[in-house]
């Protein structure tokens, strides 16, 4: 079936389509779209709940947004994206660390009792 390739090709443009308007949107200020802003000599890229949702449920948006944006104003900067993915690592490695455990199960529930 030849119609496959070119499907999934359709809908990756697609949503490039609906990216680029969000971008758009964003751009003439309208809230939660993306926003390039020309800095010299680099270009910043924010995003907010309307970008997300073209690739997300409106639940699994809401929720990426509040672990991203923690200041809570709706956009995420490239800063806010790093610093939660750091914390996000940062806190799964002391969880890694917190469940590793040189007594046995059974060591540690003799001890408790």
């Amino acid at each position: 079936d030849k119609s496959g390739p070119r499907r999934a090709s359709t809908k990756k443009t697609e949503a490039a389509g609906k990216a680029d308007e969000a971008a758009q949107q964003g751009a003439q200020g309208e809230d939660g779209g993306a926003t390039v802003v020309a800095a010299a000599p680099t270009t910043r890229l924010t995003f907010g709940k309307a970008l997300l949702e073209l690739f997300l449920t409106t639940e699994h948006a809401d929720s990426l947004l509040r672990t991203l944006d923690s200041d809570g104003e709706g956009i995420v900067s490239r800063r806010k994206f790093v610093a939660a993915v750091v914390d996000t690592f940062t806190d799964r490695q002391k969880l890694l660390a917190s469940l590793q455990v040189d007594d046995s199960v059974t060591d540690v529930l003799k001890n408790t009792v």
